[in-house]
């Protein structure tokens, strides 16, 4: 899901009784993003309830398959704000360094798309950071929630 405003936007994902399947937010103001949703539920989505301190925002839905792939172990994964990446090439077990130039929360979850609920947190701290990590062999795509520039670089 893409997210675009200028202020915060929280959406939660409901089914057909209106019960909340799982919440999606913006948390950067003035930065959008992209981030993950309920990639393997069992309850279908079929509302939104989207709260927003702007006026004007806007929402996209996409594919999991169509969110940028990070095709090359040998160079760094760059990017600025929340997004989600794919993994095309086989993680084993690999120690990845990560730097955020951010001022905000700065996380990084691993995801296994066939196992629900999988998810490995490989970092999450406030404002600049320079650190490493195992990434998993299970590790399908990457979910960044930063406020700035950041780089994670197989070592």
């Amino acid at each position: 899901m893409t997210i675009e405003s200028e202020g915060t936007v929280t959406v939660e994902l409901r089914d057909a009784a209106g019960d909340r399947v799982d919440e999606v937010h913006s948390h950067y103001t003035g930065n959008g993003g992209k981030a993950p949703y309920n990639h393997r539920a069992e309850q279908e989505i079929t509302q939104l309830d989207v709260r927003s301190d702007e006026e004007s925002w806007s929402i996209s839905d996409e594919p999991l398959e169509n969110a940028d792939s990070w095709n090359d172990p040998d160079e760094p994964l760059e990017g600025s704000g929340p997004d989600v990446v794919l993994i095309d090439w086989e993680p084993t077990d690999v120690e990845v360094e990560m730097e955020h130039s951010g001022e905000s929360n700065f996380a990084i979850w691993a995801h296994n798309i066939d196992e629900v609920g999988f998810s490995d947190l490989l970092v999450n701290e406030i404002g600049e950071y320079t650190g490493s990590e195992t990434m998993s062999e299970d590790t399908a795509f990457l979910h960044v929630e930063a406020d700035g520039d950041w780089t994670i670089t197989p070592s």
